[in-house]
C-alpha cells in the first residue's frame, strides 16, 4: 500500500476526520485531504508522520479495529504484540515503510515533459472566461484570498508600468493558495506569462525541501515559463526550519508582496502589499543577501540559447564520472567525425566550424573518460523505413536551428563507430533496448549531474547538478538500465546484434 492508502484505512477504520486530524497535528484540512488522495505526498524532513500516528493510536483502541490494523501490519511484516512494541510505533513505522517511488516519480517526469506542448487550455468546469476577482487595492491582505488578491495585484502593477523589472521571487509558504483553485491558477499562470513575455526577468529561488514529486510538478508547471529565456531558478541548499514560513515577491522600485505563515496553515497570515522606497529597497538587499548562499537549481537552454548550451555540454563532458546515455535512438556523442562534416555541409561556415570544433571536443572527451570510468549507453533501433524517411532526428538538433536527421548511411557509419568502440574499450558498454518511443535524451554523470534534451517542438534543455535530483535521476536510469554484462560473451552479443541490424540496412 501507498502512504496515502495507508493514511486513508487509519482514518477511516479509527473515524479520524480531516478537521480533527488538522486540529492535532498543527496541518491545514485541505493539506490532509491531498495526503490522503495522494495528490500530495509527505516528505521525509517533516515530523507530522509522528504526530498523525500518535492522534491515530490514541483512536484505535476497539477489538475490530486492532484485528483490522494487525492483518495489515502483517502483511508488511510489522510484528505488533501488545505487550512488547507500542501501537503508536507500529503506526508510525507502517506510515514510513511505504514502497519507494522515485523510479516512478522519474520516469512519469520523463513522459510528462517529453508529451510537453503548448495545448490549448481546457476551461475549468464552471468558467464563464470572466477574471478572477480582485479584492479593493490595499496594503493588507488576509489569508489565502488575501494573497491570491495580493500577488494578481503585484503582476497587474508590473504589466501597467514601462519599465522592465528582473523580479526576486521566493516562498516556502504552502502551495494551496495557488493550486487549489483552478480558476485563480489558470488567470496567475495568464498574467506571469504576459509579464515575462513582456521581457521582465526572474530571479526564482526554488525550495527543494519539498518531496521529489513536487519538485519534478512544478518544473512541468513552469515549462511555458522556462521557455521564455527570462528565468533563473535557484534553490538554497541547507535545510531550514520548517515551521516558520516566508513569501516575498520583489519588484524593484515598483512593489512587492510579503508574508508569513507558521506551518502548513496560511488561513490566518497577513499578505503586505509594499510601495514604500526605503522598505523596497531594504526587501532587495535581504534578498540579495540570501540569494549568495544560494545555488542555481538548473540552466534551462531554448532554441535562442544554443551557444551556451554547447558550453554547459563541454564543461559536463569534462568532468570524470561514471555515466549512464540514454537516446531515442543513438546519441550524437559516437557520431564519426566524416559523418558529422557530411550533415554540416548545407550549414553556415560559422555554425559548421563551430560544430565540428565542438563534436571533435566531445569525442576527445570521451576517449579521455573511457580510460577511467564506466559508460553505458542505451541505444534503440528504429524501423528501417523510417531512416530512410528521415524521421528519426540526431542528437545534433538540439544543438542547431536546422533540423537534422538520420539517413541510413550516416545510422549504419555511427553503429559502425559503436562496434569500434566497444572492442577497444572495456568501459564502454551498449545495452539495446526495445520500445521506448520519447524524444528526450538523459545523460546522467554519477554525482556530477544531468543534462535533459528534448528534441521535439518546442525544444527545451536542462543542466542540472542538484545532488537530490541527481541522485533520483541516476538511481532511476540504473535501475530502468539493470547492470550491463562486461563479460567477453555479453560484448559479443551486443556487437552480433548491432552487426545483424547493418546487414539488414545495406539490404533493405
Amino acid at each position: 500500500m501507498k502512504f496515502n492508502e495507508k493514511l486513508d484505512f487509519l482514518m477511516s477504520l479509527t473515524g479520524t476526520s480531516n478537521s480533527a486530524m488538522a486540529k492535532h497535528t498543527s496541518l491545514d484540512p485541505s493539506f490532509i485531504s491531498r495526503l490522503r488522495s495522494g495528490s500530495r505526498r509527505p516528505s521525509r524532513s517533516e515530523g507530522y508522520i509522528a504526530k498523525m500516528a500518535n492522534v491515530l493510536s490514541k483512536r484505535c483502541r476497539e477489538e475490530y479495529q486492532l484485528q483490522g490494523l494487525l492483518s495489515r501490519l502483517q502483511a508488511e511484516n510489522i510484528s505488533y504484540a501488545r505487550d512488547s512494541m507500542n501501537l503508536e510505533t507500529a503506526i508510525e513505522k507502517w506510515l514510513r515503510n511505504s514502497p519507494p517511488e522515485q523510479k516512478t516519480k522519474v520516469g512519469s517526469f520523463i513522459r510528462e515533459l517529453d508529451d510537453f506542448s503548448f495545448k490549448k487550455r481546457v476551461p475549468v468546469h464552471g468558467e464563464i472566461g470572466e477574471p478572477y476577482s480582485e479584492e479593493p487595492k490595499q496594503d493588507v491582505y488576509h489569508g489565502v484570498q488575501g494573497k491570491r488578491s495580493a500577488v494578481l495585484r503585484f503582476l497587474n502593477e508590473i504589466l501597467d508600468s514601462d519599465r522592465k523589472y528582473t523580479l526576486y521571487l521566493y516562498s516556502d509558504e504552502d502551495l494551496a493558495w495557488l493550486m487549489d483553485d483552478p480558476l485563480f491558477t489558470q488567470q496567475w499562470s495568464k498574467v506571469f506569462l504576459e509579464v515575462l513575455q513582456k521581457g521582465n526577468k526572474v530571479k526564482i529561488v526554488h525550495t527543494i525541501t519539498r518531496s521529489l514529486d513536487e519538485m519534478f510538478s512544478a518544473i512541468k508547471e513552469w515549462m511555458p515559463f522556462y521557455l521564455t529565456g527570462n528565468i533563473e531558478p535557484y534553490y538554497y541548499p541547507r535545510t531550514r526550519d520548517v515551521n516558520f514560513r516566508r513569501t516575498i515577491f520583489i519588484a524593484p522600485g515598483l512593489c512587492a508582496v510579503s508574508s508569513n505563515s507558521i506551518g502548513r496553515n496560511p488561513e490566518n497570515n497577513l499578505n503586505f502589499f509594499l510601495t514604500e522606497k526605503d522598505t523596497l529597497h531594504a526587501l532587495i538587499k535581504e534578498f540579495e543577501d540570501f540569494l549568495k548562499l544560494c545555488r542555481p537549481l538548473m540552466k534551462i537552454f531554448n532554441t535562442s540559447s544554443n551557444t551556451s548550451l554547447l558550453d554547459t555540454v563541454a564543461e559536463f563532458e569534462d568532468e570524470k564520472g561514471n555515466c549512464i546515455l540514454k537516446s531515442r535512438a543513438l546519441s550524437s556523442i559516437t557520431l564519426p567525425l566524416f559523418a558529422m562534416e557530411k550533415l554540416l555541409k548545407n550549414h553556415s561556415k560559422e555554425e559548421r566550424n563551430m560544430l565540428f570544433q565542438f563534436h571533435k571536443k566531445r569525442q576527445r572527451s570521451l576517449v579521455e573518460l573511457l580510460e577511467t570510468n564506466s559508460f553505458i549507453e542505451i541505444i534503440q533501433f528504429p524501423e528501417i523505413s523510417q531512416l530512410h524517411e528521415r524521421e528519426i532526428p540526431i542528437g545534433l538538433t538540439v544543438f542547431t536551428k536546422t533540423p537534422v536527421c538520420y539517413d541510413s548511411y550516416t545510422f549504419k557509419s555511427q553503429l559502425e563507430n559503436i562496434v569500434s568502440l566497444m572492442k577497444h574499450y572495456p568501459n564502454y558498454n551498449v545495452r539495446i533496448q526495445d520500445n521506448f518511443k520519447d524524444e528526450l535524451t538523459v545523460y546522467a554523470k554519477e554525482n556530477i549531474g544531468l543534462l535533459i534534451m528534448k528534441y521535439g517542438q518546442p525544444s527545451i534543455s536542462f543542466a542540472i547538478n542538484e545532488p537530490y535530483m541527481t541522485q533520483a535521476f541516476w538511481d532511476y536510469m540504473r535501475m530502468d538500465s539493470p547492470e550491463v554484462s562486461n563479460t567477453s560473451s555479453s560484448r559479443e552479443g551486443t556487437i552480433d546484434r548491432i552487426n545483424e541490424y547493418i546487414k539488414k540496412l545495406k539490404d533493405y
